[in-house]
């Protein structure tokens, strides 16, 4: 059996009126699994807590990619480089992990017909619907 961990960016919200100029909410909505066979994400789990640990974060620091690029959260008072090397530490971990699947579904709220249907408008309702549509049609997964 494998395990889908979900999270997104981005808030579900529209301007109103549809005025996007000076409005500030995202035009995005983006929406990531990560897939792990249950068998094995024990040994990922041990794994990343070690990559903490290694880079100075404590094993419940929570990796945000705008902690990251802002310096704040778990990464306050790290310098630019020291951010960028643990940015492209974590990409090789994950990238170079065969055991992980990555999936995402992005979301540009700006040409959404809000018009629609509910289902198809909110973006929390809809990215989570082509996720799982994308999980499912995954060979070895589903």
């Amino acid at each position: 059996m494998h395990m889908m961990f979900v999270d997104e960016s981005g808030d579900p919200g529209y301007p109103p009126g549809g005025k996007w100029a000076g409005w500030g909410g995202s035009t995005h909505f983006v929406r990531v699994g990560v897939i792990i066979h249950g068998w094995k994400w024990k040994a990922w789990h041990k794994l990343l807590m070690t990559f903490k640990v290694k880079h100075g974060l404590t094993w419940d620091t929570e990796i945000k990619a705008s902690d990251i690029r802002r310096g704040s959260g778990g990464f306050a008072g790290w310098d630019r480089a020291r951010r960028d090397s643990f940015l492209a530490n974590l990409m090789q971990l994950v990238g170079g992990n065969h055991d992980i699947t990555l999936l995402g579904v992005a979301i540009d709220k700006r040409a959404v017909n809000t018009s629609k249907s509910d289902r198809l408008v909110k973006p929390q309702v809809r990215s989570l619907e082509l996720l799982l549509e994308r999980y499912k049609g995954l060979p070895d997964i589903a």
